[in-house]
């Protein structure tokens, strides 16, 4: 078979084949063509001009094929290709007429095929059997039997059915009035003449026109035929349809004769039964409900499938009367069935029980049997019922009455009652259900009952201080649909007061809310609460009076400690003998110990009574981080230990913590750090971490060793207070266990805790996370580099070696490791050049400074190609100071390297050296000359004082001095006075330098006089404290010469033009190994090589120094901690302006540590009670 494309493709073929075929179809006004099998016209291909000629927009779907449009066509259409009239029914049932012609083809498979090509028709060319057909019509015998009788015209249009006549055509030419009606027309007139496609849908008038063909074209009528028909716009009725064809005189078809009923109502009702009768089925399905009837007469009975199903028979089973009884179950069951029907027979009561049966396959099943009687005079004939399926439903209510008939047993057992409270929209409460408890509970006169009565008696049982409470909560409950609970008081009639629990889960209601629950006598327990409260304050009373009590303790046990430790110090620089020497020093070391012991268990204490509180300030995390390493390096330099300290790039300057009491546990952390590590590196990480909390940042202080590791079962005991990892660690390592405690309670205060990671011997890491407030401050003010790109970095130690590699990156400085000697000399060999060396000292095969020796020496590298940096320790000797300044090392670093004293000494690799080997001729010392002005120096160290001044009139000997001991005696000497110049110290008694300077600026006079700070402190914080204290420029010490001329020319605008002082005679070129303690060289050069004065200022401090280890004594005993830092700091000022390295270098522990690490303190003490000794022998 051909379908309508290949129809078109085909004819595409035969149109490229055939020329003629173009002949044929040049037609003027061509409307269309068609080609295809005759014998198959829905196949055939139809052109979209053909549709458009009908009116048609498109093809029709609803058209089987184009002829159901033809209304009338040639009575001999032939090949000849002579036009031909052709009638079509067009868009909404107009008549189109086109002329057509008729081509016979053959396909390329020889299929006979037809071609029809249609053009516009001229009235001329209509046949004169349109107008015969419509004058015959007209004069139909027929048609005039029906318009031309008024009585049969009347009568017809009284009929409730509708009567039409139709020609051949299926065109209307008589309608009665329910038929033209119905088509919603006033008058038959208006429909007559008119096709179904004129007056219907599309489809239905194809489906009429093709009855209405058929009907005339066989001679059968179509008679009582049920149809569906449409009106435009309107919903489908339905007729019971009959046509009949009409005949004319000489017997052919004429037209035809319809009769139609509209059955619409009639239909509706009976598809409406079917839905109701289908629905009614399906819900006995599902309802497994199903019929009966017994005949009573012809002892009959009948079983609806369902019922059928119910029983579990065979589809061949045939029910009996005498046999249907015996499905009951035998006992209740079949009795109660027997006795139920006995009764309707007799007296026509209808019946309904609930009944086992036993079904054809044995099993045993629940079902609702329902039955009533049909009577016929006065006797039952017919008893009729229905039969269900309840037995899952019977199981069920079977298994919630047992599971209600255990929860009812349970809940009179259970202490308490279960309860549902029902609260309306109204206001009204109830109690659907209460347990019997209820009756003890609350103290009822008689078993709780479920009305209203007992709500209110209930509830007015509650205390009435908890009444609101309840009443508040509930509504919460409500509201939101939370469970509620709440503890009460109620008080009973016979028991008193007593506490209940009440626990509860709501639901809401359509009307009201409801709750589920339970109610419990708790007054047992609120005692035992009651008196855990009592005694858990009484347990705190005594702990904190204990705490005040050891608070106290301390103090009074320290006093006459104290006495023991300073008598014992005194008896000791007396002459004993060695024994006795001995004894001594066990007493003091003993009574310095125990003052240790005591110092953690004050701190302890002071928590623990809820004493101690944080002092949060703006501190600088670097400088904290510096101070602690400072204070903790010596010990592990003394172990052999490396000290790192790690601080991330990322981590913001400024923090808003208490510096204090975070650098006291850092140095605890560190301080056992090096006690448990006997070998390896200590390090002190600082970093920081995500946090959620927007106005913070969360910092990360962690403390790693290699030392001997903590066993994972004594992990948790050490935060105990008096607590150790084990029995040998207090005897090996000594200490209180107070330690970690007192750190643990610090962080708690901060909001944080200690964690531990360790394994035993594999070393311990204890950490720390924090949020402080932060903000990054200015950058630290780094010295430019220049000439470094390449940096070797020899250290066997591999943290130190990515620590440092991380700081020359901030610094786009490339560097190469190298992990021992060996190594070094291998890369400066045969790898690239280096514009520096990094070269740590301690380290395995070959040391630091010898690896320098080779280098310069084997290697011959000069200091000018190669400069080197010494990364050591404190604890090295005057032997690698003077092996330094043989092999022309740059400069030594003290380990742990802090990141802006690594870069200040990159900064000054390639600027001159301040300190030459060898100067072949003396140095020119600049002088100033200042006339006539005045000024101020306030300094409260003697020494300092003395330098200061020498330095000055060294300077300009004209100049006017006066001198202060204090802040506050400086500002009466400026009110006096009204110096041109302030030389301020910072750190002094009474009044420091920041207040004085602030006193002077508030004066009228004091606006414009410039005032330099002279401060010991390097960081960048402290300058910018200075100057925005009011100070216009700062010095830091030590002080020299060319500082001080250079503060006189900028800040002295009269200051005379710079003079040439007597040349200083240049440094010996002979190394002093003792320069690290005294570098006499240095202090000349300060003075000016004024020896007589130099001379003076020596014997000066000489005097000082003497009295300074009894002072440090004193105060340190009394544990006087705020004298210990102002004198340590004096010294380091001292010290430093003396040229004396490492007294500064000793006092500034001292001052960092005061307060904090007390046996660290005694170890200082001792040290510089010898360096003191050695420096006086060298002055």
């Amino acid at each position: 078979m051909i379908t309508t494309d290949e129809s078109k493709l085909e004819f595409y073929t035969l149109l490229s084949r055939d020329v003629s075929l173009f002949d044929f179809m040049q037609t003027a006004g061509l409307q269309g063509l068609i080609y295809g099998d005759p014998a198959q016209p829905a196949l055939n291909y139809v052109s979209p001009a053909f549709w458009a000629a009908l009116g048609y927009e498109r093809p029709q779907p609803l058209f089987p094929d184009w002829t159901t449009l033809l209304r009338s066509q040639p009575p001999a259409a032939d090949a000849s290709q002579s036009p031909l009239p052709y009638c079509f029914t067009g868009s909404a049932g107009s008549t189109v007429w086109l002329c057509g012609r008729l081509r016979l083809l053959t396909a390329p498979d020889g299929s006979a095929r037809q071609l029809l090509v249609f053009t516009n028709v001229a009235d001329s060319e209509l046949p004169d059997a349109v107008q015969a057909d419509d004058e015959a019509a007209a004069s139909s015998s027929l048609l005039q039997t029906f318009t031309g009788n008024p009585l049969l015209q009347s009568i017809l249009d009284s009929l409730p059915i509708h009567v039409y006549i139709k020609d051949t055509k299926s065109r209307k030419l008589f309608a009665n009035r329910a038929e033209y009606t119905y088509m919603g027309a006033d008058s038959a007139e208006s429909i007559l003449g008119k096709s179904d496609y004129e007056l219907f849908p599309v489809e239905s008038a194809r489906q009429s026109i093709l009855e209405d063909q058929h009907v005339m074209n066989t001679g059968e009528p179509m008679l009582a035929q049920e149809t569906i028909n449409t009106r435009r716009d309107d919903d489908p009725c339905w007729f019971l349809s009959s046509k009949i064809p009409l005949y004319d005189a000489q017997g052919t078809a004429s037209g035809l004769l319809g009769i139609s009923l509209d059955i619409t109502s009639r239909k509706q009702a009976e598809l409406e039964l079917q839905r109701t009768k289908e629905m009614l089925e399906r819900t006995n399905q599902v309802a497994r409900v199903g019929g009966w009837e017994v005949n009573l007469v012809e002892e009959t009975i009948y079983f609806s499938p369902i019922t059928r199903e119910i029983h579990e028979v065979p589809d061949d089973y045939i029910p009996v009367l005498d046999k249907a009884i015996a499905f009951y179950k035998e006992g209740g069951s079949r009795e109660a069935i027997t006795q139920a029907v006995d009764i309707c027979i007799r007296e026509g009561t209808p019946y309904a029980l609930d009944l086992q049966i036993i079904t054809y396959t044995g099993r045993e099943i629940w079902v609702r049997a329902i039955g009533q009687g049909e009577f016929v005079d006065g006797q039952c004939v017919r008893l009729v019922g229905t039969f269900q399926d309840i037995d899952e439903q019977k199981r069920t209510q079977q298994l919630a009455h047992s599971a209600a008939l255990m929860l009812r047993k349970l809940s009179d057992r259970v202490p308490g009652c279960l309860y549902q409270f029902q609260s309306f929209k109204d206001g009204h409460v109830n109690f659907p259900y209460l347990s019997t408890g209820a009756t003890d509970l609350f103290d009822l006169p008689a078993p709780a009952d479920e009305t209203d009565s007992c709500a209110e008696l209930i509830l007015g049982r509650i205390h009435p201080d908890d009444l609101p409470m309840m009443m508040e909560t509930v509504r919460n409950s409500r509201t939101s649909l939370a469970n509620w609970n709440a503890d009460f008081r109620v008080i009973l009639p016979h028991k008193g007061e007593r506490w209940l629990h009440a626990d509860s889960v709501p639901e809401l209601l359509p009307d009201s809310t409801l709750w589920h629950g339970y109610f419990q006598d708790i007054t047992t327990r609120k005692q035992i609460e009651q008196e855990l409260i009592r005694e858990r304050q009484n347990a705190e009373e005594a702990s904190r009076s204990k705490s005040e009590f050891l608070a106290n303790m301390s103090h009074e046990i320290r006093t006459p400690l104290n006495g023991v430790i300073g008598f014992t110090d005194l008896l000791m620089r007396t002459k004993l003998d060695a024994l006795q020497q001995e004894y001594m020093s066990t007493v003091n070391h003993s009574a310095n110990s125990l003052l240790d012991v005591i110092s953690d268990i004050l701190d302890f204490s002071k928590i623990e009574a809820g004493k101690l509180d944080l002092a949060v300030e703006k501190s600088d995390i670097y400088d904290i981080g510096s101070q602690v390493a400072d204070m903790i390096k010596y010990q592990a330099h003394q172990k052999g230990l490396e000290m790192l300290l790690n601080i991330a790039p990322d981590v913001p300057r400024y923090i808003w913590a208490d510096p204090v009491r975070l650098r006291q546990i850092l140095v605890n952390l560190l301080g056992n750090a090096v006690k448990f590590t006997q070998q390896g590196e200590i390090e002190l990480r600082i970093e920081t971490i995500p946090t959620a909390q927007p106005d913070q940042m969360a910092f990360r202080f962690l403390v790693h060793d290699s030392g001997i590791g903590i066993a994972p079962q004594n992990q948790q005991k050490i935060f105990n207070a008096f607590s150790q990892a084990d029995s040998s660690t207090t005897r090996r390592f000594g200490g209180t266990g107070l330690g970690l405690t007192i750190s643990n309670k610090l962080l708690a205060l901060m909001g944080s805790q200690l964690q531990l990671k360790s394994e035993e011997n594999q070393g311990s890491t204890f950490f720390f996370d924090v949020s402080f407030r932060a903000e990054p401050g200015e950058p630290l003010d780094y010295e430019v580099i220049t000439g470094i790109s390449r940096v070797l970095i020899v250290d066997d130690n591999a943290t130190n070696r990515l620590i440092v590699q991380n700081m020359l990156t901030l610094k786009q400085i490339e560097s190469i490791q190298a992990i021992n000697g060996l190594d070094a000399l291998d890369k400066l060999t045969n790898g690239p050049a280096f514009d520096l060396v990094l070269m740590d000292y301690h380290m395995p095969y070959m040391d630091g400074i010898e690896t320098i020796r080779k280098i310069r020496r084997t290697l011959n590298f000069s200091p000018e190609q190669l400069p080197i940096l010494l990364l050591g320790s404190s604890a090295d000797d005057a032997y690698v100071e003077a092996a330094c300044n043989t092999l022309s090392v740059q400069q030594h670093l003290m380990k742990p390297i802090k990141i802006q004293q690594f870069f200040q000494a990159l900064a000054k690799v390639h600027q001159p050296q301040s300190k030459p080997v060898v100067l072949s001729e003396p140095v020119a010392q600049p002088s100033l000359t200042v006339t006539g002005q005045t000024v101020l120096i306030v300094e409260d160290n003697p020494v300092n004082m003395l330098l200061a001044s020498a330095i000055l009139r060294n300077v300009s000997p004209n100049i006017n001095l006066l001198t202060a001991k204090n802040g506050l005696e400086g500002v009466n000497v400026f009110v006096q006075s009204q110096p041109d110049l302030i030389l301020m110290d910072i750190q002094m008694p009474e009044m420091n330098g920041y207040e004085a300077t602030a006193a002077i600026r508030a004066l009228d006079t004091g606006q414009t006089v410039p005032i330099i700070a002279l401060t010991a402190g390097i960081m960048k914080s402290e300058r910018e404290r200075c100057l925005n204290a009011g100070m216009n420029d700062y010095i830091t010490k030590p002080v020299v010469k060319n500082t001080i001329a250079r503060i006189l020319q900028q800040w002295l605008p009269q200051t005379d033009s710079v003079e040439e002082a007597p040349a200083v005679p240049a440094p010996s070129p002979v190394l002093l190994p003792m320069r690290a303690h005294f570098d006499e060289e240095e202090l000349r050069i300060r003075v000016g090589g004024d020896k007589e004065f130099m001379d003076e200022l020596l014997s000066e401090v000489n005097g000082y120094l003497s009295g300074f280890p009894a002072e440090l004594h004193h105060y340190r005993t009394s544990r006087n901690w705020v004298e210990v830092k102002a004198i340590a700091h004096k010294l380091k000022g001292s010290a430093l302006n003396l040229s004396f390295g490492i007294l500064a270098t000793l006092a500034s522990e001292v001052e960092q540590l005061a307060g904090l690490d007390e046996t660290r303190l005694i170890e200082l003490e001792s040290q510089l009670k010898t360096e003191i000794a050695l420096i006086q022998t060298l002055i």
